[in-house]
């Protein structure tokens, strides 16, 4: 492995991935668009796009493999003739299997360490938790067809497809390549669903519908557009590390904060900010130090958002201070209880109490998944894809799907205690080590890219307490890679030392 990230040669073998992920998307997105003019023209450019993706896991190197998942992931690229299934939820298995085929595999080893044997028993569970009342789709099970809960199952265990494959097919060396042709996609992403959210573009744009970048309208004149919120937050950490000083420095952060507030979520809007503040924080090394002045800030937060000062803020800005239940509205605060966004906060309080009551029983595994009453389409039916529904079902089918809208809960439901503390170890532990690291080469040409992977798991941590992370594929991803970067680090440090020499500042 080198000693030095090389930030001036491009690894060809990812570049090559890169290249036939391109070609793929550009006969995916192609079969779509004639889908409504030509059925057989459209079958075709499918067909060709399978036979491409066979080819390539068959002859391509791990580099290449992860390079297209990766970006697979990123697109969110969905499957032609379905709503919502995208391409995401196979190719990890299918490169998976492949990887497991190539003799390579077995000389790619993780370090045993504490973060590394926790993350193996939180996958242990996750194991059990898939295989735990298993019905199988399609009648397999015996039974007759119906929704049996299968997606949640595979969507968790998909995560671990995606982190064995991260692990054994990520290169080190091409980190300076992979983040910026991440930034570029990013940033298209981004312009993209500006353009449809702020034209209220209500159909998506030809071609453009080949991914699932949905405006989700929440009734009363409100709507939000999640991916807007995640390119937004990944190019401001980018922006953070690599483009301060870049010519377009104001164009880009424009952008960024009306990705932010096109998102509609207070998870989206709040990471934004703390990673701000996380960045300032540890520019000036005083993470430690800085505990005190967080918890007053919180304090500060929680205060305002219970006073009638929330009232002379922008309707886009007040969503983020509205954090409680509907119940704790009262006098001239009333109004704020009809927002979507004290419902999502009732919501989320009622499904945690209920969630507490089933669990007491439940510790050591948890309740499992369940089967949904119901079906959902959020990319065509939006936030009355629930809200026809009784709150019964609703509560029973979040549930039942493991999404408490907080993954530490979320994981105690549904795999029980010890599956959330393994979690829970290896992530903060994680954390801890990236930033142990970001102060011993924060002045080397190391110095931004693990600024980058310590923003993004803290951005991550921020996503957890409001959602459900442990089913994000792009968190296990950065997972694997700030993995294999702190051992690459921990073998140069080795390397210096034994040579009784300082490394480049």
């Amino acid at each position: 492995m080198n000693s030095t990230l090389n930030l001036y040669e491009i690894d060809k073998g990812g570049m090559k991935g890169y290249t036939i992920f391109l070609y793929f998307l550009i006969s995916v997105a192609l079969s779509q668009f004639f889908a409504d003019y030509s059925t057989f023209l459209s079958l075709t450019l499918l067909l060709i796009s399978f036979v491409l993706l066979a080819l390539f896991a068959v002859s391509a190197s791990k580099a290449q493999l992860f390079y297209f998942m990766f970006f697979t992931i990123v697109m969110n690229l969905l499957i032609p003739f379905t709503t919502d299934r995208t391409f995401s939820q196979v190719i990890p298995f299918l490169f998976f299997i492949v990887v497991l085929l190539k003799s390579q595999v077995i000389s790619d080893k993780v370090t045993a360490n504490g973060v590394t044997i926790a993350l193996t028993f939180y996958f242990i569970f996750v194991f059990v938790a898939f295989f735990h009342g298993l019905e199988l789709p399609f009648g397999l099970s015996g039974k007759k067809t119906g929704n049996t809960g299968f997606l949640a199952r595979w969507n968790l265990l998909n995560t671990f497809f995606v982190f064995a494959v991260a692990v054994v097919s990520f290169k080190t060396e091409t980190l300076p390549d992979l983040l910026h042709k991440f930034y570029r996609l990013l940033l298209v992403i981004l312009i993209i669903s500006l353009i449809i959210f702020y034209l209220d573009i209500t159909s998506k744009l030809p071609v453009f519908n080949t991914f699932s970048w949905t405006v989700i309208y929440e009734g009363a004149g409100s709507k939000r557009m999640g991916v807007a919120g995640m390119a937004a937050n990944y190019l401001f950490i980018y922006f953070l590390c690599f483009k301060t000083h870049s010519k377009n420095y104001w164009v880009i952060l424009i952008l960024i904060v009306l990705g932010v507030f096109a998102s509609g979520g207070r998870a989206a809007m709040l990471t934004f900010l703390l990673v701000a503040y996380l960045n300032w924080v540890i520019k000036h090394r005083i993470l430690v130090k800085s505990f005190v002045i967080s918890c007053l800030v919180v304090l500060a937060f929680i205060a305002f958002s219970l006073s009638p000062l929330i009232l002379h803020i922008p309707e886009k800005i007040q969503r983020l201070f509205i954090i409680f239940p509907k119940e704790f509205y009262s006098g001239s605060l009333e109004h704020l209880a009809n927002t979507a966004a004290a419902n999502s906060s009732t919501f989320r309080y009622n499904m945690w109490t209920k969630a507490a009551e089933d669990l007491k029983g439940n510790m050591l595994f948890g309740k499992g998944f369940g089967v949904p009453k119901a079906t959902y389409s959020f990319s065509e039916e939006g936030m009355s894809a629930f809200q026809s529904k009784t709150p019964e079902i609703v509560y029973h089918d979040f549930m039942a799907g493991g999404q408490l809208h907080n993954t530490y809960i979320s994981l105690a439901y549904i795999m029980g205690i010890p599956a959330a503390v393994f979690f829970m170890y290896a992530f903060f532990a994680l954390i801890y080590k990236t930033y142990q690291y970001y102060l011993s080469f924060d002045q080397s040409d190391y110095g931004p890219y693990v600024k980058f992977l310590l923003l993004a798991l803290f951005s991550d941590f921020v996503s957890s307490l409001f959602g459900d992370i442990y089913f994000g594929l792009m968190f296990f991803i950065f997972l694997a890679i700030t993995l294999k970067i702190i051992r690459h680090l921990n073998g140069v440090v080795a390397v210096d030392t034994a040579a009784n020499k300082p490394r480049d500042k």
